[in-house]
């Protein structure tokens, strides 16, 4: 996971947006007469495509997202505080009307600042989609597990890894993924390499790739226990936990105007 922008980093990041995109939207309205008389900027949105690429940009009552609040103790990472842990900390989201879109998103508040919210992962309904799915075969694995089936523990394990893989893999802007199995372990393989995987959850992928010839197909002898198969669960239950960090949320459209629920 790549690290947070800090306050500076969000200024011009907000600048950035601004001027690029705001600013020529504010122009073009303005001529083609779309703006009322004593317009006043108040919120505006930035909404990405899959690719990462701007493609739409909103201005006032059209941003459509919800306040999520938590407590700093909640949103501290490494247990390390940040302040007074009673503390709200509003963060902006998107909702299902924006699925699969990235977004930079500013509301002015009522002293005169602005609370702003990027996030450029895309595709979070896809990989919630392949989440769930990695769940079912996460279950299924842990049940070959306990009764001793260790050629569909590996299997169903397998599987449910895939899926958590591909399903980080989505929220990557721009990211191209194939059909075949090599088309998410290569690239997976690749965001650790560049530090944005946990090298246990990669190595894990690989390792059950590796089993995959012995164990479903029988090309050689199956080479794993029950003490690797209950570490390799473990990794797999971590490697899922740490897909809610990764996989945007997203509240409904229609409860936007109101605060969406506590994290």
């Amino acid at each position: 996971m790549t690290k947070p922008l800090d306050e500076q980093g969000v200024q011009r990041a907000m600048a950035a947006v601004f001027a690029t995109w705001v600013e020529p939207e504010l122009r073009r309205r303005t001529e083609e007469g779309r703006l009322p008389d004593g317009f006043r900027l108040e919120a505006f949105q930035l909404i990405t495509d899959d690719a990462g690429v701007p493609r739409e940009v909103r201005l006032n009552e059209q941003v459509r997202a919800a306040v999520r609040r938590r407590t700093r103790r909640e949103v501290a990472k490494d247990d390390v505080a940040l302040g007074d842990a009673s503390v709200d900390v509003p963060e902006l989201l998107l909702t299902d009307a924006d699925p699969d879109a990235g977004h930079f998103t500013a509301v002015q508040t009522g002293d005169g600042g602005w609370l702003t919210s990027i996030d450029v992962r895309v595709n979070a309904r896809r990989a919630a989609e392949h989440g769930a799915a990695a769940r079912e075969f996460l279950n299924a694995a842990g049940a070959s597990l306990e009764g001793g089936n260790l050629r569909a523990f590996a299997e169903n394990l397998f599987g449910a890894s895939e899926l958590m893989a591909k399903a980080y893999l989505l929220t990557v802007p721009g990211g191209k993924l194939g059909k075949r199995h090599g088309s998410v372990a290569a690239p997976f393989n690749l965001e650790r390499r560049a530090g944005r995987v946990h090298e246990s959850f990669a190595a894990l992928l690989n390792r059950l790739t590796d089993l995959r010839s012995s164990g479903r197909y029988l090309s050689g002898d199956f080479a794993l226990d029950a003490a690797e198969a209950a570490q390799m669960m473990a990794t797999a239950e971590a490697m899922y936990r740490a897909l809610y960090d990764v996989v945007p949320k997203r509240f409904p459209a229609a409860a936007a105007s109101d605060d969406a629920p506590d994290a």
